[in-house]
């Protein structure tokens, strides 16, 4: 599991480095504060320019999934686990197809995946989010394409055994 989520900075250069494009629209809240086609991740309707080390925001699951296949074939040391910001920044996309009621989820730690997912599930809260949404148990649904303000990602993998190993050291 990623220590943070994706911040500002990884995610300009995975944009800089693929030449990655993202069509500008974003929906802000309250409605209208900033026009839907002129807010995008650089601009995500804050009142100001954001840090390079804040939480990707206005991102989509589809950029998500276009970031991971980029960092895939990256390569990176493992993290010491100590994870950061896991409730309240941005909500978060995960690979889980959004299923109701909840299904008994995969004993191995796979996402729930169906055919012909309508949307994906968000979690994590973020820093507008309700106080009884921002918990690790409740799920948010949208669709794949949405991009919202206080939406961005962490990146999660599989460690081998020995990265495993190291990674407890």
């Amino acid at each position: 599991l990623g220590v943070t989520e994706v911040t500002n900075a990884q995610f300009a250069r995975f944009v800089r480095e693929t030449g990655y494009a993202i069509a500008p629209g974003c929906e802000v809240w309250p409605k209208g504060a900033v026009a839907f086609d002129k807010a995008d991740w650089r601009d995500p309707g804050l009142g100001r320019v954001p840090r390079g080390d804040e939480p990707v925001a206005c991102v989509s699951w589809n950029d998500a999934q276009a970031y991971l296949g980029w960092l895939s074939r990256r390569r990176y040391r493992p993290n010491a686990f100590g994870l950061h910001d896991m409730i309240g920044n941005v909500w978060e996309w995960t690979q889980d197809c959004y299923v109701a009621p909840y299904p008994a989820a995969p004993l191995d730690g796979r996402a729930v995946e169906v055919a012909d997912c309508e949307r994906r599930t968000v979690r994590g809260g973020s820093w507008i989010t309700r106080p009884d949404r921002n918990r690790v148990s409740f799920r948010g649904r949208d669709p794949a394409d949405a991009r919202f303000f206080m939406f961005g990602f962490r990146v999660a993998r599989d460690l081998s055994p020995a990265e495993a190993r190291r990674s407890r050291r």
